[in-house]
């Protein structure tokens, strides 16, 4: 048996994360991660750091997701201070578009939320459109323009949270966890390799996480939502902000890449890229930006979300004393990576987080 001090289930972004977060806090923390770290959804995401692109609705979720990309610069310094990696964080800004009449209408609810909320904001419509982003199509009616939001380069990112865990103290084992229980000193984690005893536990295994054994949530409350992606390359950027539709987005990089999304597939655990998901991608790729037509298509790949029926996180306490949760993040794991890992480690340490995670507790799953 092997004994530690806190065992981290998972080493995407969310348990590199927060195993920084503690290791900052003096705590001796070992990730257990069954390939490389962000082998999985954290390298596979497109980067949007879009609070107002995704929410729509005001609530707690809208306030955690705000924190988090007000935080994010800070965050991102850090990392990069360390690993001497450039994270690509840039605030581009987001563009909501609509095609038709009926899009427009739900179009112009968001930006009524927005004005509620008096969050930043600007209505475009016609060719106030094209001249903010001439790149896009002429069959664009009508944007809505936020300001705020931003993107990162998420592989990067990946990158740097190893470094920088590691320069922490934070331990990397390659290892499979097979079950969990709860006992006496805290959790028993079971593995290929034999079997840990931890006084703290926490659960980032993604879409995985609701089918390992012990974990105490209910079968199936995370699930595997596949992602498709395909990363063109232009000769320069056709557009600068990241642009949303209904069926899907474009985010640019600097260097005249960008990623075209993203499917959303229920298909179990099948990682693989298909005919009609690449079409789906292309054909609203080509709409958004004519020029997508001319591109080279140079890479694709797909990634499992981890899905809540409730699109909410599972962030806070487990089923037992000694187990937390650090999962569910959907399509926001990316821009929730530094605020959900900070908060979590100071209620794992005892401390009052910057932001209540009352709203993201299992509890709600056996309610």
């Amino acid at each position: 048996m092997w004994e530690a001090d806190v065992l981290v289930v998972g080493g995407g972004i969310h348990g590199c994360a927060v195993a920084l977060e503690l290791a900052e806090r003096g705590r001796n923390v070992t990730v257990l991660e069954k390939s490389v770290p962000g082998a999985e959804a954290s390298s596979a995401a497109g980067g949007i750091l879009g609070p107002h692109l995704e929410c729509e609705s005001a609530g707690p979720f809208l306030d955690f997701c705000r924190h988090s990309l007000a935080v994010y610069p800070e965050w991102v310094a850090k990392l990069e201070a360390v690993s001497k990696i450039d994270l690509e964080l840039v605030p581009c800004g987001g563009l909501l578009v609509a095609f038709d009449e009926e899009e427009t209408g739900r179009l112009r609810e968001r930006a009524e939320v927005l004005r509620s909320l008096d969050l930043p904001h600007e209505w475009l419509e016609g060719e106030a459109v094209r001249a903010r982003e001439p790149g896009l199509s002429p069959h664009v009616v009508a944007g809505l323009a936020l300001p705020a939001e931003a993107r990162v380069e998420p592989r990067s990112i990946m990158r740097a949270l190893a470094i920088a865990a590691r320069a922490a103290g934070v331990e990397f084992a390659a290892d499979t966890v097979l079950s969990m229980e709860s006992v006496e000193a805290g959790v028993s984690v079971r593995t290929t390799r034999g079997v840990w005893s931890a006084s703290d536990v926490v659960l980032a295994a993604g879409a995985w996480s609701s089918g390992v054994p012990g974990a105490g949530l209910p079968s199936g409350s995370v699930k595997p939502a596949r992602g498709q992606m395909v990363l063109l390359q232009f000769p320069t950027p056709p557009i600068k902000a990241v642009v949303f539709s209904e069926r899907g987005y474009v985010v640019p990089r600097d260097d005249g890449r960008v990623l075209c999304g993203s499917t959303l597939e229920f298909e179990g655990y099948r990682k693989e890229v298909t005919a009609s998901g690449l079409r789906s991608i292309l054909d609203l790729a080509i709409e958004l930006v004519p020029a997508a037509a001319g591109a080279v298509v140079s890479e694709s790949w797909a990634g499992f979300r981890p899905y809540t029926d409730d699109h909410l996180p599972l962030i806070g306490a487990g089923a037992y004393e000694g187990l937390w949760l650090a999962t569910g993040h959907y399509r926001n794991g990316i821009l929730l990576a530094p605020a959900s890992a900070a908060c979590l480690a100071d209620t794992i340490c005892g401390e009052t987080p910057a932001v209540s995670l009352d709203a993201f507790g299992a509890g709600r799953l056996r309610g």
